[in-house]
């Protein structure tokens, strides 16, 4: 009903159709009275819905073309986003059969790699990358470290790294010293002698250093015993 009518639709008017009676009863008792859908290519997407206005008075005129405009606009950013999120997924897949191939190949060469990527993921986290940003980090990072040393690095990895800003790169770096570090210090070394031992961007190992203080990537290594010592 809210793609044919393409626009933003008022509760008095929904309520008209006896058909929707059910599906509006929960959205009623929350006290909603605009519904807005998101559309895009002649299909729903999504739907924002907007409660009563704190005068009480109705949506109308101004308030309607408003909601219009901003349906249409989200709309198309919800689908984009579905749409980078599905690549994502996909390219996720097709690196994972990969890290799988490699693994069947050099044992050990798999779980390495995922320990980097998540370790990478954390920190783009931690320094503010959103979701979407995070989550190609470690795809580049899973994809980069499967693909060591450097020259080895297949061409479309690669380009995305050379193409990347400054600061991805930095985490991958970190990540990937700190995943090689961590199997060869005692367990219980404080986050601040840890970090030390890691060259790299210092606002990145300054990330690095406050995940460890939370212990927020104790779930990315497996630390070794070395030498007789706990790890």
């Amino acid at each position: 009903l809210l793609v044919a009518l393409g626009r933003p639709v008022r509760r008095e008017e929904m309520e008209r159709f006896p058909i929707l009676v059910h599906e509006l009863d929960p959205l009623v008792a929350a006290g909603m009275a605009l519904f807005i859908p998101l559309c895009s290519r002649g299909r729903l997407v999504g739907l924002a819905v907007l409660g009563e206005k704190s005068d009480g008075s109705a949506f109308q005129g101004m308030d309607l073309e408003m909601a219009a405009s901003l349906g249409q606009v989200a709309g198309v950013a919800v689908e984009q986003s579905d749409l980078v999120r599905h690549a994502e997924e996909t390219l996720l897949q097709a690196v994972n059969a990969y890290a799988a191939t490699i693994e069947a190949r050099q044992p050990g060469a798999g779980p390495r790699a995922e320990r980097v990527a998540s370790v990478a993921e954390s920190l783009a986290r931690e320094l503010g990358f959103d979701g979407s940003s995070a989550l190609s980090v470690r795809l580049v990072a899973l994809a980069a470290a499967l693909d060591t040393p450097e020259e080895a690095l297949s061409p479309r990895v690669w380009g995305i790294l050379r193409e990347s800003p400054g600061l991805e790169r930095e985490i991958l770096t970190v990540a990937q010293s700190f995943v090689d570090l961590i199997g060869h210090i005692e367990l219980g070394t404080p986050p601040k002698q840890v970090v030390s031992h890691l060259k790299g961007d210092r606002h990145v190992l300054n990330a690095l250093e406050d995940l460890l203080q939370r212990g927020g990537l104790l779930g990315t290594t497996t630390p070794e015993p070395v030498d007789g010592h706990a790890a």
